[in-house]
């Protein structure tokens, strides 16, 4: 009889020292974040759990709304996931970013939301709080100064004061 359970778990590489997804014995899916990323491993292998399947599954819902391709769609989910439930939290990153807003605006997981500095970048909303937002970039890409550009999967703070909520009809444009 076969067996037909997932076992999918987490760990760190120790070659990269990446946190990895295996999804079987030869298949391991590494993610953008490195060991000193990572902060709520508890063993050298962690299950993946419900509540990371609830939270992948969400993710990968909502981007499938956009033209994100189906390995983007999947690449960023998984990051999503790892970074809300696995990541170090991080210092507010604002001062790369234009201030969209004087009112006071709150977000929630799973909003899309556009910054705007030397270019135009559309992130996913992965945890907030009535001042600060934690996003991951959906962009290919976005220059944010003469020197500096920000990556697809690239996690940050900001202040939600520099954020603009998207509508689903301008995830088109994505």
């Amino acid at each position: 009889m076969q067996n037909n359970l997932v076992n999918w778990y987490w760990k760190i590489d120790v070659n990269s020292e990446q946190l990895v997804l295996c999804l079987s014995s030869d298949i391991h899916f590494p993610t953008l974040f490195c060991r000193q990323q990572v902060s709520s491993l508890t063993s050298p292998q962690c299950a993946f759990t419900t509540e990371d399947a609830e939270l992948y599954s969400a993710f990968r819902d909502l981007l499938g709304t956009t033209n994100l391709n189906q390995e983007a769609q999947f690449t960023l989910a998984i990051n999503a996931t790892a970074a809300c439930n696995y990541l170090t939290p991080c210092a507010t990153k604002s001062w790369f970013f234009e201030t969209l807003s004087k009112d006071k605006k709150t977000f929630e997981c799973g909003d899309i939301v556009e910054t705007q500095s030397l270019t135009l970048g559309y992130y996913l909303v992965l945890d907030s709080d009535p001042l600060t937002s934690t996003i991951i970039l959906l962009s290919q890409k976005q220059q944010v100064d003469s020197n500096r550009v920000f990556n697809q999967g690239q996690v940050l703070k900001v202040h939600n004061d520099r954020l603009e909520k998207k509508s689903n009809i301008e995830l088109l444009t994505l």
